[in-house]
């Protein structure tokens, strides 16, 4: 098969859709399918990480001879979901239009002028601004569709996947579909469950506009005088804040890592896992890592509550609520309690087995 991925990833959109469709895109080239990359916005970083794998890209922003009349124009909608983009009578809306900085039909015209060009079989799209209409555009293409959504809104497609919750929506739904790297499970197979807390990773996304790992930093700073805790602090190269960052990680206690792609040996060597509900909080599942956890986005609470539910983390809160003293005394509340490590650590790794891309794989397979 020929797979073409479209997303997107950038300091307003964040890197999450990307990551977790490349998880998707190694295990297809693996398994001997052509893949390639279609995008509007695209950090560096990710753009450097698209060529190290090999994968063939299309921008359609510019220096793509394919890919024509496709200008970006600012514009000042606020992120979120407080303001609705303007659409057409009948027409589905989405506060998230502002991320394409065209308009749907543009993008729809773009992506289907690549799609033409290469006779791709599949395309694969994770796009919180790309709704129904532009599906029902791009099926006149020919290609089969496979939509990643965990928004509740009509979809055009053959497939659409939500891997944060269980429902009857989505064909594919759930954490057994949650696309994860294969380097996660294989870590996996080895570890045992945790049991008391020496070392801990900090994670809050590729992005994290908010500095919720400088509040994460202040709380924790006292432990480190108390106990015997080495930190590990993972961000982003486009992250804004990577100053301030750089400055609180200056302490033999704490290690910082920017734009690592050694994220599953970092998890395999941690006892706990501190960051947002995203995508990552599926991948530290799999290794078995008990949490605590806060949300970035109002899409990351269902996987949140999901993770609490199930006792395999401690859910703190909105993000922009959360104060450093809470997670002081979330860590202190595990440092002294080790059968509660214990037992979240087990959960995690019950609520996903990290092979949700070979099901994903198998599901399109099926589709003729």
């Amino acid at each position: 098969m020929k797979v073409a991925f479209r997303c997107d990833g950038s300091v307003l959109i964040g890197t999450g859709h990307v990551m977790r469709c490349l998880a998707l895109a190694d295990a297809l080239y693996q398994s001997g399918h052509e893949v390639v990359f279609i995008y509007r916005h695209m950090t560096n970083a990710l753009k450097n990480i698209l060529k190290e794998r090999g994968f063939g890209t299309y921008s359609l922003l510019q220096d793509n001879a394919v890919v024509t009349n496709a200008v970006v124009t600012t514009s000042a909608v606020k992120k979120g979901t407080e303001e609705k983009s303007t659409t057409e009578k009948g027409k589905q809306e989405t506060p998230y239009l502002h991320w394409l900085g065209v308009s749907e039909e543009q993008d729809a015209a773009d992506t289907l002028q690549v799609l033409n060009s290469i006779q791709a079989d599949w395309l694969i799209v994770d796009h919180y601004a790309l709704t129904l209409d532009w599906h029902q555009t791009i099926k006149t293409s020919g290609c089969q569709l496979l939509i990643i959504d965990d928004l509740d809104r009509p979809y055009a497609g053959d497939l659409s996947l939500d891997p944060n919750k269980v429902d009857n929506f989505h064909r594919l739904s759930g954490p057994q579909y949650a696309l994860i790297h294969s380097r996660f499970s294989q870590h996996a197979q080895a570890l045992p469950a945790r049991s008391k807390l020496s070392r801990v990773l900090i994670f809050f996304g590729g992005i994290d506009s908010g500095n919720i790992t400088s509040v994460a930093l202040h709380g924790l700073m006292p432990l480190l005088e108390q106990q015997p805790l080495m930190l590990d602090v993972v961000v982003g190269k486009q992250n804004p804040n990577i100053d301030t960052v750089k400055t609180l990680c200056d302490h033999p206690n704490i290690q910082l890592y920017i734009q690592t792609d050694q994220m599953p040996e970092l998890m395999a060597s941690a006892d706990l896992f501190i960051g947002a509900a995203g995508s990552a909080n599926w991948e530290r599942c799999v290794m078995g890592l008990p949490a605590v956890l806060c949300t970035l986005a109002d899409n990351q609470k269902v996987i949140a509550e999901q993770s609490q539910q199930h006792d395999s983390a401690l859910y703190l809160g909105e993000g922009e609520a959360v104060e450093g003293e809470d997670f002081n005394q979330a860590v202190q509340s595990l440092i002294q309690n080790n059968s509660l490590v214990q037992q979240l650590s087990i959960n995690a790794r019950n609520l996903c087995d990290g092979h949700g891309c070979r099901r994903v794989i198998a599901a399109m397979k099926s589709i003729r």
